[in-house]
């Protein structure tokens, strides 16, 4: 399994999804990184699956590091966690409100006309 380090030098240098196997956001969130890789909006991606290649503290402890912040009595972060351009984008929810999503990257590599801008499937 790939310890702390090993993670974030991942999430720095690849597009990377963090999946639950069974999981429908870690499902919806694979389609519209598929999506964005097919449209050549971003290079292609890996996925690293739960307990297979990380385990949930060392995935937490990443995010942690990243900037989220735990609220309440929460003792995990969701799954997916996604990570684009060396950037930490969140979980589904926030991989479809995000500028990879809505087509509104600053550096010109998304505009509106190429973005897939698709609605969440999860309903929100």
């Amino acid at each position: 399994m790939l310890d702390l380090q090993e993670m974030k030098s991942i999430s720095k240098t690849e597009n990377v999804i963090f999946y639950k196997l069974n999981c429908p956001f870690c499902k919806a969130a694979e389609e519209l990184m598929k999506e964005l890789a097919g449209l050549e909006i971003i290079k292609d991606y890996k996925i690293y699956i739960l307990d297979k290649d990380f385990d949930n503290q060392t995935l937490t402890d990443l995010v942690i590091d990243s900037g989220w912040k735990p609220e309440g009595i929460q003792n995990f972060c969701a799954k997916p966690q996604i990570f684009i351009q060396s950037e930490y984008i969140g979980g589904n929810f926030e991989f479809y409100k995000s500028k990879w999503n809505l087509g509104q990257n600053q550096s010109g590599m998304i505009n509106g006309k190429n973005s897939p801008n698709r609605t969440n499937p999860m309903r929100f």
